[in-house]
């Protein structure tokens, strides 16, 4: 296989997160410019100098040899594990940036991803200008279901006369995002799956339980009452050895499964009331924290708290509660024999590798093709991405991770970016409006509620015009091209250094999903993904829905807004094999030859 100049350029510009220019690049040469037809076409004429992109040393530009190509051996950057133990080789291969997710829990700890006005724009406010944005401080009371059953119960209360018979497992998938949880129950004997609902709400916000937690003399609550706790899980992933944070996520997570089994036990009695339940949890972690056990383990131990913590005889959940249940935990884990209340399945299970089982356990799942899929959430908090394999053996699934990533790139931190910008051009040429900065400042706090936020950084107030007089400067245009750089570099352009070849990766069947995915801003990675100037010309994706199974009992929830619960749903079924990291294979041979003819086709 012959690589061209141009792919090594190409190769070397995506490393730096730079675009191949559109126009030639400057060439000296013998006189004759090289034309440009598409996304990639290769150079004719051999040049003798090329211009690299800023931030390429002269060591990474690609420089053509004559005749016989030099062979590179690259050492991979040493990045220091995220635990004091030694890492195994998957923890080797991916060591995850933790500061991702301080976005929105310490702001001086995260590196930016705002962009701060310049003298590319104009901006105008009318005296009558004022925020277009739901700001909301995410403090409101949420309507929540009243349910008889306090859920501290995990088996039905059996009716009088009435004995348990038979044996049922129930699987309870968890899915804890940025900014909301959801919760399904699968029963694989009646192959049937219950969404929980929460809230007294229509459609699809019944089943979606903001990330908020209550505290007030001591006890912790759903209710609002009291100081109100808001980045559960994102300030968990940042500092996780902080016993604060773990606290919290133990007592929020004891909450869910209360009602969870409250409303169940209550809802479906009449299935259960002569059921023996045997217990199984599975709680999705993002992807590439998943692949370092550490983070793993330590993220079982609080889902296993959180389901001790649930069936205590103890109705009020308070800090001793928690700590108590975090000793009990521990003592499990180093092999003492649980009580009934206690006796559950523990799993943790990439939140990517869930939400595709909608797919891969349907009918139209071929075991002999290729089963390579690139998948993209983008939540509230980040954007997890990530492009495997799925193989199916023995009645488990089995997945390959090619690349994974997590970025602070998600709906909540897009608003976020759009404010601090907003704040910024106020501060500048309009510093008396006082009222604006303050709602911005009020609204930048918000991240664990559903934002109802402008689709354009224009629209952001009433009255107002701005004006980019260099559109590459635009706020939402630097964002994207983050967005884009995460996506469409490290998670798909990578996978063709040594992972997959051209034709494996040649329409390659990609999922988009997560409640941001709604967003036109986000939805351009449906266009950009097949024709973006820094892809191979080759490289094409087919982007797919996931389809609502029919197994999934979850009133009015529109057939579109599935994939919000697609996570939680795999959860509840997924029988998980094993969970790989993919070493790369050795890049695949490559030959550059400087003979006159291999410029030309044969007529």
């Amino acid at each position: 296989m012959r690589e061209t100049l141009e792919e090594k350029l190409k190769e070397a510009f995506a490393k730096v997160g730079q675009e191949l220019p559109a126009r030639p690049l400057t060439i000296q040469s013998s006189g004759h410019k090289p034309e440009r037809d598409g996304r990639h076409q290769q150079v004719e004429n051999k040049p003798s100098w090329v211009k690299a992109p800023a931030g390429v040393t002269a060591e990474q530009a690609p420089v053509p040899r004559p005749r016989i190509a030099e062979k590179k051996k690259k050492a991979a950057k040493a990045r220091p594990p995220l635990s004091s133990k030694r890492p195994n080789a998957a923890a080797q291969q991916m060591s995850v940036d933790l500061s991702v997710y301080r976005q929105g829990v310490n702001p001086r700890e995260t590196r930016a991803v705002s962009t701060g006005p310049d003298s590319h724009y104009e901006i105008s406010l009318g005296t009558d200008s004022a925020p277009s944005w739901d700001h909301s401080d995410g403090t409101s009371a949420l309507e929540l279901l009243e349910l008889e059953l306090t859920g501290q119960q995990v088996h039905p209360t059996p009716k009088e006369g009435v004995t348990a018979r038979e044996d049922r497992a129930l699987v309870l998938g968890l899915d804890f995002g940025s900014s909301s949880v959801k919760v399904v129950v699968g029963d694989s004997a009646l192959e049937k799956a219950f969404a929980v609902p929460f809230r007294k709400a229509p459609g699809l916000p019944s089943f979606l339980l903001p990330c908020r937690l209550y505290k007030e003399g001591g006890a912790f609550s759903l209710e609002a009452g009291g100081r109100a706790l808001a980045d559960l899980k994102l300030a968990f992933l940042a500092h996780p050895s902080v016993v604060t944070y773990q606290r919290r996520v133990v007592a929020f997570l004891a909450l869910v499964i209360r009602r969870a089994r409250a409303w169940l036990f209550s809802e479906k009695e009449a299935v259960y009331r002569s059921s023996n339940i045997v217990w199984r949890m599975a709680l999705g972690f993002p992807t590439a924290n998943h692949l370092d056990p550490e983070q793993t383990k330590g993220f079982r131990l609080l889902g296993a708290a959180a389901w001790i913590l649930a069936g205590s005889a103890e109705v009020k959940i308070d800090d001793i509660g928690v700590t108590a249940a975090l000793h009990r935990a521990e003592a499990l884990e180093a092999g003492e024999f649980p009580s009934e209340q206690e006796d559950v399945e523990l799993s943790v299970i990439p939140e990517i590798a869930a939400q595709v089982y909608g797919y891969v356990a349907s009918e139209r799942f071929d075991h002999r093709a290729a089963n390579n899929f690139m998948m993209v959430d983008v939540g509230a908090g980040t954007v997890d991405a990530s492009l495997f394999h799925v193989k199916r053996g023995r009645g488990k699934w089995d997945f390959e991770f090619y690349t994974a990533t997590v970025e602070p790139l998600g709906a909540v931190n897009l608003h976020r970016s759009r404010l601090n910008w907003w704040a910024s051009a106020i501060q500048e040429q309009a510093s008396d409006r006082e009222d604006l900065l303050e709602a911005i400042t009020v609204a930048k706090k918000v991240t664990d509620a559903e934002v109802g936020m402008p689709e354009r950084l224009e629209a952001y107030f009433s009255a107002v015009a701005v004006k980019f007089s260099d559109p590459r400067q635009h706020s939402d245009q630097q964002f994207y091209a983050k967005v884009f750089k995460q996506v469409g570099h490290e998670t798909y352009w990578k996978t063709s250094r040594g992972h997959l070849t051209r034709e494996q990766l040649t329409d390659i069947p990609v999922y988009l999903c997560g409640g941001g995915s709604r967003m036109p801003f986000y939805g351009r990675l449906r266009e950009t993904l097949n024709n973006h100037p820094s892809l191979y010309e080759w490289m094409r994706v087919k982007v797919r829905p996931l389809a609502l199974p029919k197994r999934l009992e979850a009133p009015g929830l529109a057939r579109n807004d599935f994939d919000r619960l697609s996570v939680a749903y795999g959860l509840s079924f997924l029988n998980l094999g094993q969970v790989l990291r993919s070493v790369p294979k050795s890049v695949i041979p490559v030959t550059i030859s400087d003979a006159w003819r291999d410029n030309y086709v044969d007529k």
